[in-house]
């Protein structure tokens, strides 16, 4: 998947241009998904006044080239950028590890996606590691806190991604 269809995916999931603030998100106030928690530098009026084309700019910069996603599958781009906004980069890296663990990689759980992460993932049939990670996630969900509340909206979002690639 291309970077302007997996972020218009992230920006629908993250609803859109809405400003929220819910009490029991760790990330704060939030718009376009980009939190004041995983982007201070932008202040809470930073975060208010940010435009559906900077939230664009941030997630190409922080998110989409640091991934180098074209080193995996293209199944896995999707996944690999909702996780890293959603999660962080380091969870991402860790999700995708424990998930190519399971089906039998041997890998150190440390959330850096080198090239031994990328050979594992290369050494499993795409759809595997989709549902392997996939798996992963909702699986990290279920630990949170927060499940009870905003559960159902990640498995939602799991689903749509398992249709969407």
């Amino acid at each position: 998947m291309e970077f302007q269809d997996a972020v218009r995916f992230v920006l629908e999931m993250e609803g859109g241009g809405r400003i929220v603030s819910h009490p029991d998100d760790p990330g704060g106030l939030t718009k376009y998904g980009i939190s004041l928690r995983a982007h201070p530098e932008l202040g809470a009026d930073g975060i208010r006044d940010l435009t559906e084309e900077q939230a664009i700019g941030i997630y190409r910069a922080k998110y989409w080239i640091p991934l180098r996603l074209s080193r995996f599958s293209p199944r896995l781009s999707l996944p690999l950028f909702d996780a890293a906004v959603n999660h962080g980069m380091r969870a991402a890296g860790e999700l995708l590890q424990k998930a190519l663990n399971r089906l039998g990689a041997g890998l150190v759980v440390d959330g850096i996606m080198g090239e031994r992460t990328v050979k594992a993932a290369k050494g499993y049939a795409p759809k595997r590691v989709l549902a392997s990670f996939l798996v992963e996630r909702l699986r990290f969900y279920r630990t949170l806190e927060t499940y009870e509340i905003f559960g159902t909206g990640w498995e939602k979002r799991i689903i749509n991604i398992a249709i969407s690639t």
